[in-house]
């Protein structure tokens, strides 16, 4: 119920960047890995093109790191080998360009 709903993770104490983290898309693996992609608000913020990969008690496990600010939207293959990371280049106005990328999953 929404009555017991909590704060899993704060990704801005996680990183510790004294900016903020706008998490946008978010997956989970067949371990209970949580990948959270995020859209920052600014294409140079330190972390943009982040992707957390986290545990289930919210422990940062590793970082996914792209070219691209915003990865707001991300799928995993049927055999998680592959992360789809849909990115975007250019995030303050339109057009919003961006890619499709196809990364290893170590």
């Amino acid at each position: 119920s929404l009555s017991e709903r909590r704060v899993f993770l704060d990704l801005d104490e996680l990183t510790h960047i004294g900016g903020h983290i706008y998490p946008d898309g978010v997956k989970i693996d067949s371990k209970g890995h949580l990948y959270i992609g995020q859209n920052p608000r600014d294409v140079h913020a330190p972390l943009a093109g982040t992707i957390f990969v986290v545990d289930d008690t919210g422990k940062l496990l590793r970082t996914l790191k792209l070219p691209s600010p915003g990865v707001p939207n991300l799928a995993l293959s049927p055999d998680e080998k592959t992360v789809y990371v849909m990115a975007l280049d250019q995030l303050d106005k339109p057009p919003y360009h961006g890619k499709v990328y196809a990364i290893p999953n170590r």
